[in-house]
């Protein structure tokens, strides 16, 4: 009688064994921690989906990203919008020229608005080596016949001219002009006999603004 209770008994624990072995063993966590867990990931994915460069001259690519940007100041955090009179926040453009001057993989997507209103998106990339422009003119009611259109410069030239305060409607304070462009040639660096003439190659446009001068 004992052998078959015994043996009942090992029977028992066999299948309690067998019945467990497929089940998935998780620590109990409260419902509300386990929301929280999953807000924060949620967050985390949008912030790196958010941070992730591009990096790339594929035009198809850079033509997608662009066209997905609203025809609106201000409609997304990681462009650098061109203001007027006075582009206020030049962070994003202060960080890319010093990564781009650095010699330095870094990138820039920029919203300059026409007198229309309408907004003209494109992507300045630095590989290092040299410069990468993609420009999606869609949204230019007088945008001719190109739509989007990339091109290439060596090198990304600042020129930087004082802005009388009447100019810009009478604001206080002491600005600049800044206008970017691309250019084949370091024209910083061309030694002009006098009387010399030189020829500049083609200059590609990349944005301009007025901004406040930074004191020293």
């Amino acid at each position: 009688m004992r052998s078959v209770k015994k043996a009942l008994a090992v029977l028992l624990m066999l299948c309690c064994l067998s019945s467990c072995a497929g089940q998935e063993i998780t620590p109990d966590v409260p419902e509300a921690e386990l929301m929280d867990d999953e807000k924060v990931n949620a967050n985390n994915t949008e912030a790196e989906t958010y941070k992730e460069c591009l990096f790339t001259e594929d035009d198809e690519i850079i033509k997608d990203k662009l066209n997905h940007y609203e025809n609106k100041l201000f409609s997304s955090e990681d462009v650098f919008y061109t203001t007027l009179p006075v582009t206020e926040d030049t962070s994003l453009w202060e960080l890319f020229v010093e990564e781009a001057t650095a010699g330095r993989k870094s990138e820039i997507i920029i919203g300059q608005p026409t007198i229309e209103g309408d907004i003209i998106y494109s992507y300045l990339y630095c590989t290092g080596n040299h410069y990468y422009m993609g420009i999606d003119n869609s949204r230019d009611k007088f945008r001719g016949t190109d739509e989007f259109y990339s091109c290439k410069g060596f090198f990304l030239q600042l020129d930087c001219t004082d802005v009388q305060n009447d100019e810009i409607g009478g604001v206080s304070g002491e600005y600049e002009r800044v206008i970017a462009y691309l250019t084949q040639l370091d024209y910083a660096a061309i030694k002009m006999e006098p009387g010399q003439v030189y020829y500049m190659p083609i200059e590609f446009g990349v944005c301009s603004f007025v901004r406040r001068k930074t004191s020293g």
